[in-house]
């Protein structure tokens, strides 16, 4: 048995520059694709559009691709940006009218707290790191006024009867892949990186106090280790950070600080459910891009064991939400059915989803998106995304829709 509902990623822009009709006929055609989800508030990119007819390079801003109704958000005192594709039409009204008129889901993909416009001129909502450097392109998951904005944000959308909501960047965010043209000629090791990641805001040190950790002290490891890397003096460490290593320093303090940032994300995330109204709240677990995302190839653990990191307790989160999504980006099929069978332990009985990539360096032919798909369905995964239609050369969207019609042989489509 393969999955039995299957959807592609993407941008309004794809639909709205190809025609929504037209791109809804392409991504709807292959059986079992019953829905879309489009981003609805994404970060700033940069892409290569094979197929659209209006840009082939594309730079898209930080925005919402909706019409916000602003005075839900007064309470925040964060006012949403609009992309620019919002000045003729509302890219999310128009497209929920084409699938609502075709009988398709539509799922809303909103990316919760990494480049939100606000955060380039609101150093006040971002993490700050031990220097108490801001790191603008991430706001904090612990800041009152974010956790207002999300929640405004999210009863904003249900206005507009999406099936779900994809939650995409709903955690802490590490020191790498925050912004363009990043620049670090000093040699950092995996443990003192991710302890140049850490939170510092008043929100999480307030919040971790509260908790009876000893901030300061876990502060003072934390400059310590990054000292001596600004002075070439780093010190050998593990390929990743390992937790329970982690967890010790500062006499065992750290540890403490781990479990504020999964009790941030967590008690987010369920604030968040509560508010969707009648959507149904996906959560999308980022961990399985990290490890496999430039050669598809994931090493070590499974990349869901990695979720502290982040501040995501799976187990946690699985509980309280009606959906989790993982990403599989590996080009193993064993490979894949491993970091299945991880999720699946950690999230228990909550429906699990998950998205491939079925383009290089995950896929190279129909045949290798059929055997990630049987892997699916023999593990009970029902719905598939495939990431991304505006992306994804028109050779690529024709392996997904071979892989998908049994009746195409798949050697026919490589």
């Amino acid at each position: 048995m393969e999955p039995t509902n299957g959807d592609y990623y993407a941008f309004a822009t794809d639909l709205l520059d190809e025609g929504v009709d037209s791109a809804l006929d392409e991504m709807l055609e292959p059986p079992g694709m019953t829905g879309v989800t489009m981003a609805v508030a994404y970060h700033t990119s940069r892409d290569v559009f094979p197929h659209n007819p209006r840009r082939t390079v594309g730079f898209l801003d930080a925005g919402c691709y909706f019409r916000p109704q602003r005075r839900r958000y007064r309470a925040s005192g964060i006012d949403p940006v609009e992309h620019e594709s919002c000045t003729a039409v509302d890219p999310l009204e128009v497209v929920r009218g084409a699938t609502a008129g075709r009988g398709a889901a539509l799922h809303a993909w909103l990316v919760c707290l990494h480049d939100v416009p606000a955060g380039a001129t609101r150093p006040d909502l971002v993490q700050r790191n031990m220097f108490d450097d801001p790191l603008r392109t991430e706001l904090c998951p612990a800041n009152p006024s974010v956790r207002a904005y999300l929640s405004a944000l999210v009863a904003d959308l249900t206005r507009y009867g999406c099936d779900s909501l994809i939650a995409e960047s709903l955690h802490y965010h590490p020191f790498r892949h925050g912004y363009h043209h990043e620049r670090c000629f000093v040699e950092l090791d995996a443990v003192t990186e991710f302890l140049l990641g850490l939170c510092f805001c008043e929100h999480c040190t307030g919040w971790a106090s509260s908790s009876g950790v000893d901030v300061d002290a876990v502060r003072r490891a934390c400059l310590a280790a990054a000292e001596r890397a600004l002075i070439g003096e780093g010190h050998a460490s593990p390929p990743e950070p390992i937790r329970d290593e982690i967890g010790a320093l500062a006499g065992g303090e750290m540890a403490g600080f781990l479990r504020m940032r999964e009790d941030v994300v967590s008690t987010l995330v369920a604030e968040l459910v509560a508010g969707s109204g009648g959507m149904r709240f996906c959560y999308q677990d980022p961990t399985g891009s990290v490890k496999g995302y430039a050669t598809g190839e994931p090493q070590g653990g499974p990349a869901v064991d990695t979720g502290w990191q982040f501040g995501i307790d799976a187990t946690r989160i699985g509980a309280s939400v009606p959906e989790y999504r993982m990403l599989g980006y590996a080009r193993d099929p064993g490979r894949l059915e491993r970091e299945v069978r991880s999720v699946r332990r950690r999230v228990g009985t909550t429906p699990l989803s998950c998205v491939l990539r079925p383009a290089p360096p995950d896929a190279d032919g129909a045949q290798d998106i059929r055997d990630k798909l049987a892997v699916l369905g023999s593990l009970g995964v029902a719905d598939v995304g495939f990431y991304h239609y505006g992306l994804l050369p028109r050779s690529r969207l024709a392996h997904v829709a071979a892989a998908l019609d049994r009746s195409v042989p798949a050697e026919g489509a490589s």
